[in-house]
């Protein structure tokens, strides 16, 4: 009877390809499209709301983190924490599934007793 303590290894890992940093492109500033504010009642004169979005656009490009389609940031930090965290396991997990089984028999010697 397995329970959700039970490790399983039904077979070996498959080789991990090396891993590469994503290299980002460097931002390219694209002008705004020029705001149609004819007939809406704004704060903002037409200039004033054409160099916010020029502002806004840059910023946005600056702010590209990835050329992938919907790239989120959470993303690419998964992608930049996988080798790391192969790497700890690869490390550590040995010791700690070492320790642990040590624990559960001596918890089931003591049982026996």
């Amino acid at each position: 009877m397995a329970s959700d303590d039970d490790i399983v290894f039904d077979e070996e890992p498959s080789p991990e390809p090396a891993y590469e940093a994503p290299v980002a492109a460097a931002p390219v500033y694209t002008p705004p499209p020029s705001i149609d504010l004819s007939g809406v009642d704004t704060i903002l004169s037409q200039p004033s709301a054409s160099a916010a979005a020029g502002s806004m656009a840059r910023l946005a490009g600056s702010l590209r983190i990835s050329d992938a389609p919907n790239q989120t940031i959470e993303g690419v930090v998964r992608e930049l924490l996988k080798p790391m965290l192969k790497d700890w396991l690869d490390k550590n997990l040995p010791a700690i599934v070492e320790s642990r089984v040590e624990a559960e028999l001596e918890r089931i010697a003591r049982l026996a007793r």
